[in-house]
């Protein structure tokens, strides 16, 4: 009787738990490496630092670092800073989770290509961790999606 139950309930209710404890541990990642570089006063040298990487980055990817990136590293490493904390606290709670985790995998991607070497292979890890979990439902389990979602566009909390 109880396995006739669960299976006729929607199949897109909530994720399995393997996926909310991956939310839960991407955010803490996020959350304590963007804190660690606010108390240790990171500021512009974040970016500076990979201007060599930049420029030995791929063509297509190289300009934006010159051009956009170089040419305004306070405020990218404000944004890498603040966005590692606030898309980390996001994620742990289960807020927003597919738009946080769709700009998570796009700063991972971003630090694929500039960020520090031998580190490639673990970015690329929390990009595709971090697309996992905006193309599930992970924040409707053991997260505050699950409790707004109905009052939110569908789009924001699938």
């Amino acid at each position: 009787m109880a396995k006739a139950a669960a299976s006729s309930a929607s199949p897109g209710e909530a994720p399995n738990w393997s996926l909310a404890i991956l939310r839960l541990y991407i955010g803490w990642i996020l959350l304590s490496a963007g804190w660690a570089k606010l108390m240790a006063g990171t500021g512009a040298e974040l970016v500076t630092a990979q201007s060599g990487r930049i420029a030995s980055s791929p063509n297509w990817y190289r300009w934006f670092g010159q051009d956009v990136v170089l040419a305004h590293p306070g405020l990218f490493a404000f944004l890498i800073q603040w966005g590692e904390i606030v898309g980390g606290v996001l994620l742990f709670l289960g807020v927003l989770v597919r738009p946080v985790g769709v700009a998570v995998a796009f700063m991972m991607l971003n630090f694929y290509f500039c960020g520090p070497l031998g580190q490639q292979g673990y970015v690329l890890l929390m990009a595709v961790c971090a697309s996992v979990l905006a193309l599930s439902r992970a924040g409707n389990r053991l997260g505050v999606d699950g409790w707004i979602g109905g009052s939110l566009p569908r789009w924001l909390t699938w």
